[in-house]
């Protein structure tokens, strides 16, 4: 019987040392990250900057007017902007290994 056929082929690892399964896409996720966590970004200093765009946009006020909604808006999109680079770098790192 041949060994070859069962030898185990090391898997790849994570940033943090864990086994994962080969991704071939990880430069276009970085993309999608990035781009992700730029128009978060953007949003989140546009919401900061004109609190009552989205009140003017879509006509309606859903915090009835004591402005919570447009304080939670760009702390969850400074969230999203923070999880989408640091995504990207993950991914980026992984397709440069």
């Amino acid at each position: 019987m041949n060994d070859s056929a069962f030898t185990q082929h090391p898997r790849p690892q994570t940033l943090n040392g864990g086994n994962m399964v080969h991704h071939p896409n990880h430069r276009r996720q970085a993309q999608w990250y990035v781009l992700v966590a730029v128009l978060a970004a953007a949003l989140a200093v546009l919401t900061t900057a004109e609190p009552a765009w989205i009140e003017h946009l879509f006509g309606i006020t859903l915090d009835g007017g004591s402005g919570a909604l447009e304080w939670a808006i760009p702390v969850a999109l400074t969230a999203v902007a923070l999880l989408g680079a640091v995504g990207g770098v993950r991914h980026l790192r992984l397709s440069r290994a």
